[in-house]
């Protein structure tokens, strides 16, 4: 995974900036805190710590291990596969679909949809029901099957509880 041209020269140029005056020229935890800031993120001392555990070497991380965390932090979910899912998470996403999916044809219908997301008790107007239909629905044929829910709902793990 790589960083189309002119993004990598600006994670380059973010690196060289908060790089210059390090021993080591890598980044620290607090340099990662500032770079990733300077980039618009807002990372917390646990998020930091987290990246320079998974991409580092060592302590702190070298061009080459910040370029390949940035690749996959602009990459976002969309090279998330359901087999990098953990285990379960993709149980929660099957029970739900098998909840919202009340006639268990297979896929998950406009009507069907509503219908489930009115039972969580919040009010949904028919537009939104249409933008997570639209969202979801990767070969417009106005259902949702389960890899275009697990497309869809991927983009939530880590954020709700199993």
């Amino acid at each position: 995974m790589s960083l189309p041209d002119e993004l990598k020269q600006e994670c380059e140029g973010a690196f060289e900036i908060f790089t210059k005056e390090s021993a080591d020229g890598k980044l620290g935890p607090d340099e990662l805190n500032k770079v990733l800031r300077m980039l618009g993120q807002t990372p917390s001392d646990d998020e930091v710590a987290e990246v320079i555990n998974d991409y580092a070497e060592g302590e702190t991380l070298a061009l080459d291990e910040f370029l390949d965390f940035m690749a996959k932090q602009l990459s976002g979910s969309q090279d998330k596969r359901e087999e990098d899912l953990s285990k379960e998470f993709k149980n929660l996403l099957r029970e739900t679909f098998r909840w919202y999916d009340k006639d268990a044809d297979g896929i998950i219908s406009w009507n069907e949809l509503k219908l489930a997301l009115k039972g969580t008790g919040e009010v949904i107007q028919d537009w939104e029901v249409d933008e997570m239909m639209k969202d979801g629905d990767e070969n417009s044929d106005k259902v949702l099957d389960f890899d275009e829910w697990i497309n869809m709902m991927k983009e939530l793990e880590g954020h709700i509880q199993c």
